[in-house]
């Protein structure tokens, strides 16, 4: 769970958190980089503790709004 996850459960009082629905946007054109996409999905599910195929939704775009940037998540968290 990251820091700011962690930090919105605690102040809702709340026993758990589970990651509901995400969304990757990951910029096009840069197939070079798409096995470490792969890798950070991984990492990241493995640090959250969650599946990292289910539900999720990759969309490709043509750039993001910072020009470093090459993926972009979005998380939905349900707090019990």
């Amino acid at each position: 769970m990251t820091g700011t996850c962690a930090s919105r459960a605690a102040s809702c009082a709340a026993r758990s958190i589970s990651i509901d629905r995400t969304a990757g946007f990951f910029v096009l054109g840069r197939a070079d980089k798409y096995p470490l996409l792969g890798e950070g999905v991984a990492r990241a599910a493995a640090k959250l503790g969650v599946d990292p195929v289910k539900p999720i939704t990759l969309i490709g775009v043509a750039a993001l709004g910072e020009p470093d940037l090459l993926v972009e998540v979005e998380a939905t968290a349900v707090l019990d």
